[in-house]
């Protein structure tokens, strides 16, 4: 059994963990969803913790959450199209 009040993690730590990924992210929405995985994983993984400090290591499945995330979502590398020029690119085909 953990040692640990989940409740009182999220509560104490859903701000800070919000407004970081947030400033990752630049999306709201986007960043609500990475909040939550987060916490999901920190919940999995939470018997990992030993004797480190929650905060940072909160914050470290939140850096983790949203690496992932922009690895499963790369896209390619293109420029924007020059709209005078006839030679244009198309980033998605």
């Amino acid at each position: 059994m953990s040692r640990y009040n989940l409740d009182d993690i999220y509560q104490s730590y859903i701000q800070e963990i919000s407004r970081y990924l947030l400033s990752l992210t630049h999306d709201r929405y986007l960043a609500e969803d990475l909040v939550q995985e987060t916490f999901f994983r920190a919940y999995l993984h939470i018997e990992e913790l030993n004797d480190q400090k929650m905060k940072p290591w909160l914050f470290k499945v939140a850096y983790h959450v949203f690496i992932d995330h922009m690895r499963k979502n790369k896209r390619p590398n293109c420029k924007i199209p020059d709209l005078f020029s006839t030679n244009t690119r198309k980033c998605f085909d």
